[in-house]
């Protein structure tokens, strides 16, 4: 068991390092970008930008079908490469068509959803360029998916790379070069979202052929149906707090929410998303496997090592980095900062306990789990959001990421009991708030300075967790062999 364990952290290891520079490297437009945008853009601005994205995001869920979703369910239900082939150009077709149609319609009534959202037709123009966008991302969406269920882990970092380097190029452009605010940053994601799709999708089409399977495509609809009002429930969840923001205190309030947002999501960017791109459809693998459940549990606890490193980082050191890249009329924004990377944790659950509902293929529990939660959340940001702003937001997240969290853990341990390391799992716990005391409230009056000695809180979550007795012997054994082994090649250098 212990070499399967390792075994299979290798993989893991591997791939989920590779996804996380593609996630990085996505993740660094926005900020590689952030001094630009805060000295271009106004609060306002920013908010506004959120707003769009959130409409077009609802829209996209509708129009994907829940064929995306699908695709990787059903890639390994197959075992022959040319049935699996058959299953990713049928989502190509299927998903493409049906999304360039919707998108098309919906530009012709952009006027009408500028009004309808802004109270204005001025917003025209902009919510024509996300309509667009939203048309092409077909294109990406399969893509990404494909290069992912096929372990094509160098194909994801090279098209992020190249979409990195697109996007920054065109919005400087426009942004800064040609001046055209909003509208130059909705252009220029439109241009190079669209362009490395094609450059994605045509060599991948050449490979596997372009072929329509309707019974396939029947049976990714039938699976994906009832994933949409799940996944409209997930994303109101996600996004619908910067909605309530923008119509109870305003858009500027809301492009101060949206940055300290950022800021708090960054571990569930570039530590839950790419570990699960390639956990998600591994785990299916296994799962009839003798003593799966232990090693689930073990990579879970791993996990979770991580995660809650994750969190205490951004927690303790976006104030100062907030401070240091963007100019004094953002810097509110690292107030919720916290409270959102603490939400983050609660989140990256949701995964690990849903294995019994999607290996039994039981997907309407997680369109009950997710409208009851996007109720919850609803209600708490009607409730929380006119009295304590941005504030009572940033905990009706948190709230309810717990109580999706708990209804996930309830309806998939009925299908498949779940077995979890629960002692050591709240030992971490207990470090990262310990470790957040010392860390979060230093201030020397200088952001490097503070930058440089919360290093210290940050590193002592490690010796916190020795002194909890959290390592088991066979893992300070693997410590100590890596520690000398390393030991033993610089001393080789040295001599």
């Amino acid at each position: 068991m212990g070499l399967s364990i390792k075994k299979e952290l290798r993989v893991l290891g591997k791939h989920s390092s590779v996804y996380g520079l593609a996630a990085v490297l996505n993740g660094l437009v926005g900020f590689l970008l952030l001094p630009v945008y805060t000295r271009y853009l106004t609060t306002t601005d920013y908010g506004t930008l959120e707003i769009l994205y959130f409409v077009v995001t609802i829209i996209s869920i509708t129009m994907s079908v829940g064929i995306g979703e699908a695709m990787s369910r059903f890639y390994f239900d197959r075992k022959e490469q040319s049935e699996r082939d058959t299953v990713v150009s049928t989502t190509y077709i299927g998903y493409g068509v049906f999304s360039m149609a919707c998108s098309l319609a919906l530009v012709s009534c952009a006027g009408m959803i500028s009004n309808l959202v802004f109270d204005t037709r001025d917003m025209t123009v902009e919510c024509a360029l996300v309509l667009a966008t939203m048309g092409t991302n077909f294109m990406l969406d399969t893509g990404f998916g494909y290069f992912r269920v096929a372990q094509k882990s160098v194909h994801v970092t090279i098209h992020s790379v190249s979409k990195l380097l697109l996007t920054i190029s065109l919005n400087i452009l426009f942004l800064v070069g040609l001046d055209m605010g909003v509208k130059g940053i909705l252009l220029g994601t439109l241009v190079a979202n669209t362009s490395i799709g094609l450059v994605m999708t045509i060599p991948i089409l050449r490979k596997i052929g372009l072929r329509l399977s309707i019974p396939v495509l029947k049976q990714m609809v039938r699976y994906g149906l009832p994933l949409i009002p799940s996944s409209m429930a997930i994303y109101l969840i996600i996004a619908a707090d910067r909605y309530f923001v923008k119509e109870y205190i305003g858009l500027a309030e809301a492009g101060l929410y949206t940055l300290g947002y950022k800021f708090g999501v960054l571990v569930g960017t570039f530590v839950t998303a790419p570990f699960n791109t390639i956990w998600y459809p591994r785990r299916f693998e296994y799962f009839n496997e003798e003593n799966s459940e232990k090693m689930y549990a073990r990579i879970f606890t791993y996990f979770m090592s991580v995660v809650t490193l994750g969190v205490v980082a951004v927690s303790i050191f976006a104030p100062d980095i907030i401070k240091i890249m963007t100019t004094e009329k953002f810097w509110p924004a690292f107030q919720i900062v916290p409270i959102i990377a603490l939400s983050q944790l609660f989140h990256s659950l949701f995964y690990h306990f849903s294995i019994g509902i999607s290996y039994f293929k039981k997907t309407i529990y997680f369109t009950y789990i997710n409208i009851m939660t996007a109720v919850v959340n609803l209600s708490l940001n009607f409730l929380l959001i006119p009295t304590f702003g941005i504030w009572g937001a940033a905990w009706s997240t948190v709230i309810t990421y717990v109580v999706r969290a708990s209804l996930t853990f309830y309806f998939s341990n009925r299908l498949c009991p779940l077995e979890f390391e629960t002692v050591r799992v709240l030992k971490l716990f207990l470090a990262g708030g310990i470790a957040y005391l010392l860390g979060g409230y230093i201030d020397t009056g200088s952001s490097w300075l503070n930058l440089i000695i919360k290093i210290g809180p940050l590193a002592g979550f490690v010796g916190l967790l020795y002194v909890l007795r959290f390592f088991t012997d066979g893992e300070l054994k693997t410590a100590w062999d890596a520690i000398g082994r390393l030991r033993a090649r610089f001393s080789d250098r040295m001599t």
